[in-house]
């Protein structure tokens, strides 16, 4: 099917538009962008070379790393887990969740500084634990651990925020989307105690844990 041409004397109508109290005119967010690429990024980048550098150096193909082999594997795990998926799901749910509400837009002076934090949490924790053990490592990794925090924090805080000013409707989508915000919340605990216990124990990798792994 094909669009006919504007032509001299045709009548401009204004496309059809919901007029309600709890409609609001839908803005185009693009700052969502940011996050599918920096999940990309870490995924591709981070999770990706490090899935490859690990396997290489437990094959003894190469031995760059062999004295960190936990700790890259943990970051490996954690560039997948906040990098790839973490990024994602807050770059979605920060653009769906006012949709959903009847909200306009979340700004991007609050989702790109999210962004910035989530970001460098999860390249902070992959560049400490692909480091050599010492105390840059550890207070990177608490810095990276701060700034998770923080940005996790952030997405629940604006998930939650956005949530209790839309619409008052008693929607079953609502329940999913609150235990989301609230699990955001507990994430942040989790990440701010567990950067600073992985700071006094190199990283996360318990004294004594290289003697068990795999071929050494």
């Amino acid at each position: 099917m094909t669009s006919r041409r504007p032509q001299e004397g045709d009548v401009q109508l204004e496309p059809p538009v919901a007029r309600h109290a709890d409609v609001v005119p839908a803005v185009e967010d693009r700052s969502y962008l940011i996050f599918i690429l920096g999940a990309l990024a870490m995924a591709l980048l981070a999770g990706f070379l490090l899935s490859v550098v690990i396997s290489l150096a437990l094959s003894g193909t190469i031995t760059w790393g062999e004295e960190r082999l936990p700790q890259m594997t943990q970051a490996h795990g954690w560039a997948q887990l906040q990098g790839w998926a973490g990024l994602f799901v807050a770059g979605m749910a920060l653009r769906l969740m006012p949709r959903f509400a009847g909200r306009p837009p979340i700004r991007t002076k609050v989702t790109v500084p999210i962004f910035v934090l989530l970001f460098a949490a999860a390249a902070g924790r992959v560049v400490a634990q692909s480091s050599p053990a010492g105390t840059a490592a550890e207070a990177l990794l608490v810095v990276a651990g701060l700034a998770g925090a923080a940005g996790v924090a952030a997405v629940g805080a604006a998930v939650g925020y956005t949530l209790a000013r839309g619409r008052k409707r008693p929607e079953p989508w609502r329940y999913f989307a609150w235990a989301g915000a609230a699990w955001w919340a507990v994430w942040a605990v989790l990440m701010l105690i567990a950067a600073f216990k992985g700071a006094r124990h190199d990283t996360f990798v318990l004294p004594g844990s290289m003697t068990s792994w795999p071929g050494r």
